[in-house]
């Protein structure tokens, strides 16, 4: 009887060791999907993010974070016979953003600052004339990114000049978004960005290399140096498992 007693004694340690390992195991893996989807997430953020400057920002709330987003750069080379400007575009990208929130932007050559034109979508084709003007002007290559357009005629105070660099943006928003329990789901342009935090997450943003804050009015957006998701990422059981924090510096080469 002792020895069968022992014996039932050790099934039932082992059965309570085999479950534990197996929670233990699951519970591991569970953390590492979460690390493997906060590098995914806070990885495409930041890259989105790298090149945005202070003068970008467009919404720095707790639960909001807008900002101008580049899809087409652009050096002016001349003004053709017709009016249009004659443009050699060095960058496009394809964004997905919505078509709401265009805009234009122009710098003059040497300048500091750019001056914005909102709501300006301009159209940007591929032409020989274009091509011409911009060879004429010192540009080398036969590439495609020669490009005319009407559409940036009369849009600045003053018209752009050769060497002048143009952006044509749209604009990009990350939002918390309040999901079920409090919980705030990562949201990108609306779409869901497949994880979700705890309901302490928010955007922080450091003013003047000096304080972070929950937000930052339009007035104060310029002194904004730095920005920064905070949040504990939840498992599918729902509990805050991870603590994510990723801080994207702004470039400060334009205003």
């Amino acid at each position: 009887m002792m020895v069968i007693a022992g014996a039932s004694l050790l099934c039932v340690s082992l059965a309570g060791l085999v479950v534990y390992q197996a929670r233990f195991h699951t519970r591991m893996s569970e953390l590492s999907d979460l690390a493997a989807a906060a590098r995914a997430v806070t990885g495409g953020m930041a890259s989105e993010l790298a090149e945005i400057s202070p003068g970008d920002l467009r919404a720095t709330l707790a639960d909001t974070l807008s900002v101008r987003y580049d899809i087409e750069r652009a050096v002016v080379c001349g003004t053709l016979s017709d009016g249009d400007l004659a443009l050699l575009v060095y960058s496009a990208v394809s964004p997905n953003l919505p078509s709401r929130g265009r805009g234009a932007a122009y710098l003059p050559p040497y300048g500091t600052e750019y001056t914005y034109s909102e709501g300006t979508d301009p159209t940007l084709r591929a032409t020989s004339a274009a091509k011409a003007e911009c060879l004429a002007a010192g540009a080398v290559g036969s590439g495609s990114g020669y490009r005319q357009t009407p559409d940036l005629n009369g849009v600045f105070a003053r018209p752009p000049a050769p060497g002048g660099l143009i952006r044509v943006y749209g604009t990009l928003t990350y939002t918390l978004a309040a999901g079920d329990g409090g919980a705030r789901e990562l949201r990108r342009n609306g779409q869901q960005y497949g994880v979700t935090f705890g309901p302490g997450a928010v955007f922080e943003y450091l003013v003047a290399d000096s304080i972070w804050q929950t937000s930052v009015p339009d007035s104060s957006s310029s002194r904004v140096s730095a920005v920064r998701l905070r949040g504990q990422m939840q498992s599918g059981g729902g509990a805050a498992d991870r603590e994510v924090v990723r801080e994207v510096r702004l470039l400060e080469y334009r205003g």
